[in-house]
């Protein structure tokens, strides 16, 4: 079969995720067991500033991402998946088949981003083209990952001091896929 390699990253620092999240510490023990990668304080909108990550990937995941707050500052979130589109398409490998995938709960305030229609105003550096094309959208089933356990951004004793749980993001959440567009990939697109 098909041999996988993760590479986990988190906007928090180390010591940030272990504050907010007891268990966080374990997880990275985990994957590091596994022969997987975690790499904390990375900026989802700079993942092409790591010369490591340039051409490296078939699929990139980024579920549920959020700034914080209550979500409702739709310009704000639109420019942060912008910005990780155009950053992650110059990670991807240059094939057909490679893939962005954002996960978000199918609700507002997040249908208001309009995920497919930021992808088109994602321009691949230098180009006047979008590095990204639309694919499909699919149920998220949390299931098909053992242990996954949505984090909200600002830790698990905010959820809990609001009765959240992880069931209220993953119920009908949806997984927008995007591939390489074929510009991009006629370019020959090199990370600016």
């Amino acid at each position: 079969g098909k041999s996988i390699y993760l590479v986990a990253t988190s906007l928090d620092t180390a010591g940030q995720a272990r504050k907010k999240y007891p268990d966080a510490s374990s997880n990275m023990r985990d994957l590091h067991a596994a022969g997987m990668k975690v790499i904390c304080g990375v900026d989802c909108q700079e993942l092409h500033r790591r010369t490591e990550f340039r051409q490296s990937f078939t699929k990139i995941v980024f579920n549920f991402p959020h700034l914080g707050g209550d979500g409702n500052n739709v310009m704000q979130h639109q420019q942060l998946l912008r910005k990780f589109m155009c950053s992650a398409a110059q990670c991807l490998v240059a094939d057909e088949d490679s893939e962005v995938h954002i996960t978000l709960k199918d609700s507002e305030p997040y249908r208001s981003w309009s995920v497919p229609t930021i992808a088109q105003q994602a321009l691949a550096p230098t180009r006047q083209f979008p590095a990204l094309q639309f694919s499909k959208i699919v149920d998220f089933k949390a299931e098909r990952w053992p242990g996954y356990v949505h984090r909200r951004t600002k830790g698990d004793a905010y959820a809990e001091a609001r009765g959240l749980d992880h069931g209220n993001v993953l119920d009908g959440a949806k997984t927008t896929i995007f591939r390489l567009s074929p510009e991009y990939l006629q370019a020959g697109q090199q990370p600016a």
